[in-house]
């Protein structure tokens, strides 16, 4: 199928949609162990070490750890859910990010804000019906500062961050495998910071 397994994730929910939506995103973060200069291949999402809901993506330049998940550096991020745009029409999206980031809405590719690059803004415009779109975002960082923002205007909306109020995910969509015990992490997460999947060792 395609290289891109966010796109193939993508294509099940676009043809599958939610019953009973709840509110966020679902967010995967993986140790890329790494500098990247592209996005990491379909073997490395699959096994975050950290999955949990986040209501928006509204992520400014740091060098601290990104979104407190206690990692700064040599990682990688995916949103994947629903849109609920309010109003038919022509809907513009925004990635802002440091390094790269892609968008997919309803299966198919609307941003490419790939590579190595500091803070960094590409958009992409749509026609699209009123109701639910499924969505996926792909993040990584290479190291250094780190930062990531989504954002979008349309019809009877300036350009803002896409808010919270309509951004959701499938109800059972964090409940998948938690990777094998030999899996090894950098990092460790307390219970309290999202749904813990594993604490690492070695």
């Amino acid at each position: 199928m395609s290289k891109n397994f966010a796109l193939a994730a993508l294509l099940a929910l676009a043809g599958a949609p939610f019953d009973d939506p709840k509110p966020g995103l679902v967010a995967e973060y993986v140790d890329t162990y790494r500098g990247l200069s592209d996005f990491p291949k379909p073997s490395d999402w699959r096994w975050p070490f950290l999955r949990r809901l986040e209501p928006a993506i509204d992520y400014g330049s740091t060098e601290s750890p990104f979104a407190d998940s206690k990692i700064a550096d040599h990682f990688a991020a995916r949103w994947t859910g629903l849109v609920r745009v309010p109003a038919e029409g022509e809907w513009t999206f925004f990635l802002e990010s440091d390094d790269g980031s892609r968008l997919f809405v309803d299966g198919k590719q609307l941003i490419d804000n790939g590579g190595p690059h500091g803070m960094k803004e590409q958009a992409g415009a749509v026609a699209l019906t009123k109701g639910d779109h499924a969505i996926a975002i792909d993040y990584f960082d290479q190291g250094g500062v780190g930062g990531m923002r989504f954002s979008w205007k349309g019809p009877g909306r300036e350009k803002e961050i896409v808010p919270a109020d309509v951004l959701f995910h499938a109800k059972d969509d964090l409940d998948r495998a938690a990777p094998p015990e030999d899996s090894k992490l950098r990092w460790k997460l307390d219970a309290n910071e999202g749904k813990q999947l594993h604490t690492g060792h070695g």
